[in-house]
């Protein structure tokens, strides 16, 4: 039996009761935690590993590890289309949505405008807008919507569900989200104010075109979402 890991186990054990650590509370470095406790960063892991297991501690890569199981912001298929108010309710939250920005752009940029799949310097809303879960911050949304599909758009009604105000407005569905994910350093002051990130912290960032039924874009969004409240499991199968 390895005595150090068995003590390291109990002692973290007592930490999280004694200092009343909630889901999401990182803790220290392996480093630091091998340094403080004079043990070695292999034992700190085989520790944590063990409560990893067993659903005390969830490790997200790059960022450390935290209290609590990782399920917060769990998108079991990240094929299927959901939206935030979906993935709050699977884990017995409430959503809150903050629009921080909203402009109407005259002339969108020939990005916007490739992306929208509209005619160049075509009017755009850009949307900036903070989801979160109870009172903790989830994600970030930096997106455009064509202002000739949505010419009343206001911060109120993007306060409540994008997606049912779209659906309402068009009177079509939402059919389908074309979706990127890339691994970015988040440096800017605000968005790791916002978030509760560290600068340089690494993120994904999700970058998406919603579509209708019809085919029509209906938003370009770029998003950037907390890593302690993503958690991606792909299923693949062979054929």
């Amino acid at each position: 039996m390895n005595t150090k890991k068995e003590a390291l186990v109990s002692y973290l054990r007592n930490l999280i009761r004694q200092q009343n650590l909630t889901e999401g509370d990182r803790l220290l470095s392996e480093s630091a935690l091998a340094r403080d406790l004079g043990v070695s960063r292999g034992t700190v892991r085989e520790a944590t590993r063990r409560l990893i297991d067993e659903g005390i501690l969830y490790r997200v890569n790059g960022s450390g590890v935290f209290v609590g199981s990782g399920e917060s912001f769990k998108q079991t298929h990240y094929h299927y289309l959901s939206s935030h108010a979906e993935r709050a309710a699977q884990v017995g939250k409430q959503i809150h949505r903050k629009v921080l920005t909203l402009e109407l752009i005259e002339q969108c940029s020939q990005r916007v405008s490739y992306k929208l799949e509209i005619a160049p310097a075509s009017p755009v809303f850009h949307i900036r807008r903070l989801i979160s879960f109870d009172e903790q911050p989830v994600t970030l949304e930096n997106f455009y919507m064509p202002a000739r599909l949505f010419p009343d758009l206001s911060p109120a009604a993007l306060e409540q569900s994008k997606y049912e105000y779209v659906e309402s407005r068009t009177g079509q569905r939402v059919a389908e989200s074309r979706l990127t994910l890339e691994p970015i350093l988040v440096s800017d002051e605000e968005t790791t104010r916002l978030l509760g990130l560290e600068k340089l912290q690494p993120v994904l960032c999700q970058t998406e075109v919603g579509k209708l039924a019809d085919g029509v874009a209906f938003e370009f969004n770029t998003s950037i979402t907390n890593p302690k409240y993503l958690k991606i499991t792909q299923i693949a199968r062979r054929h």
